[in-house]
């Protein structure tokens, strides 16, 4: 089972990595929810994983209140029997629950929205954090792109699935190859 832990942005250093912003959406209707999107992170990190490819997993409680686990236990148990369930075990860390946006937001997410700007202009209602700025995540399933330097590459919308969108998919292609290209290019350190 992958670990539950604060933002261990240490251990990503040289790869391509996706930070998700992932909740346990708590809603019924799984029509509604985006919680398929896990499955697509799951593909993501088995097909790439070996080429230097990562996904790191944020809960946020920020929007709409989606992620309600009080503990990594409850997290974990939430996406494997409730969202998406089925027995679900993520491939993938997912770090301490944390704030992306307003007063107490983790400086992670203040860096990496300072690199790239929204990926939509919609700001979903009701906001429950201030202050609110134009840059701000705009809600649970956006995802950013960073390269091996640390440094948001890409941002997208909540609505790009990683299993199916082509635009995602091609960038993180992309980055490896340019990953692989540079390592290939890079004198052996003795």
């Amino acid at each position: 089972m992958p670990a539950y832990s604060s933002v261990p942005t240490h251990h990503f250093i040289s790869q391509i990595l996706l930070i998700h912003l992932s909740p346990n959406i708590v809603y019924i209707n799984r029509n509604i929810s985006k919680v398929y999107q896990y499955h697509g992170l799951n593909a993501l990190q088995t097909k790439h994983g070996a080429e230097g490819y990562s996904t790191l997993a944020v809960p946020c409680n920020q929007f709409h209140f989606e992620e309600p686990a009080w503990s990594g236990v409850e997290l974990m148990d939430g996406l494997k029997y409730v969202r998406p369930g089925d027995g679900f075990i993520p491939k993938f860390p997912l770090t301490q629950k944390i704030d992306v946006n307003g007063i107490h937001e983790h400086p992670m997410y203040t860096f990496l929205k300072s690199q790239c700007p929204p990926a939509t202009r919609v700001v979903v209602q009701p906001v429950l954090y201030s202050p609110i700025y134009t840059e701000d995540v705009r809600w649970n399933y956006e995802k950013f792109l960073v390269g091996p330097d640390g440094k948001a590459l890409y941002r997208y919308d909540a609505s790009v699935d990683p299993a199916t969108d082509v635009e995602l998919n091609a960038d993180i292609r992309s980055e490896l190859a340019k990953l692989k290209a540079n390592v290939a290019a890079s004198p052996l350190v003795g």
